[in-house]
């Protein structure tokens, strides 16, 4: 749940700011439903970076710990 959190977050701000450039910037204006879409983009991609880093870190314990096993076999 807290990832959604913080990726709801994330693109609120990526709206806003990219709403504000686009006031000093009208050139790149883009119309409110590009922000939207792109806004949907950026809570998408927040919520997969924030799953792929969570399994990356469970993943990476599990080979340290199979490491670990494998390297404290005692000599025989």
């Amino acid at each position: 749940m807290e990832q959604f959190i913080h990726a709801a977050i994330t693109a609120v701000l990526y709206v806003i700011i990219r709403s504000a450039y686009s006031k000093y910037s009208p050139d790149d204006a883009l119309p409110p439903k590009q922000l939207v879409k792109e806004g949907v983009v950026v809570f998408i991609a927040c919520v997969a970076a924030s799953y792929i880093s969570m399994y990356t870190d469970t993943n990476i314990d599990a080979v340290k710990k199979n490491l670990t096993v494998l390297t404290s076999a005692p000599d025989f």
